[in-house]
């Protein structure tokens, strides 16, 4: 076991996850891509970098968040 880092797609695999790097818009709770141009405009203060397992995204909605349309 181990975690593994792509810096190309910063993506994390780790037993069996795979975790990418997302962004949090407060207080809307949208979850962006953190390349994403609409993130980059909100201010530092309303936003939080995250890892998230990609399998997990299709459920994130019905925990309260909403997913921008830079999530594919």
């Amino acid at each position: 076991t181990g975690i593994f880092f792509d810096t190309e797609s910063e993506t994390v695999v780790t037993d069996g996850l795979q975790l990418k790097q997302y962004g949090m818009e407060f207080p809307s709770n949208s979850i962006h891509t953190t390349g994403c141009a609409d993130y980059a405009a909100v201010p530092k203060t309303e936003r939080a970098v995250f890892y998230g397992d990609t399998a997990m995204i299709g459920e994130w909605a019905g925990f309260g968040y909403a997913l921008h349309s830079c999530i594919k």
